[in-house]
């Protein structure tokens, strides 16, 4: 993760499609400052003071969620909720500066599994958990 931005352009901005947050509708975390959420527990009490102060975008969430409704997903914006360890992890490894804006993306409930379970005969796995851990059956 570390070496991974030596090898790609500087992005404008940064969208991460969180696996492990789902909503009823496509939601945007639309915060202009957002707070870190700990969303784990069980870790060295260090893990609740990482911090992560990139911005947010305020402007491409708006964007994404037109975006979205056209595409005829609903969606959503959500001002509170804060970065959680699915972005603040990775990009704090990736860009430690804090610099680049960025914006986390929910799941719709319900339609990551319907989707890859008629196109891929997940139906009956043993990958078992969450969604997202089906990866390793659904990529080649």
């Amino acid at each position: 993760m570390h070496d991974l931005p030596f090898q790609l352009h500087k992005p404008d901005a940064i969208v991460v499609i969180r696996a492990h947050w789902e909503e009823s509708a496509a939601t945007l975390l639309g915060a202009q400052t957002p707070l870190i959420f700990y969303d784990y527990y069980g870790f060295q009490e260090e893990a609740d003071t990482i911090q992560y102060s990139a911005p947010g975008s305020p402007e491409l969430a708006q964007k994404l969620a037109y975006t979205l409704e056209d595409c005829g997903l609903s969606s959503s914006i959500d001002n509170q909720r804060g970065f959680d360890h699915g972005l603040f992890i990775p990009l704090k490894m990736m860009y430690p500066k804090a610099d680049i804006p960025s914006i986390q993306l929910s799941l719709i409930r319900g339609e990551f599994y319907h989707t890859y379970r008629s196109r891929k005969g997940v139906a009956g796995s043993d990958a078992g958990g969450h969604p997202d851990h089906w990866f390793r059956i659904l990529l080649p």
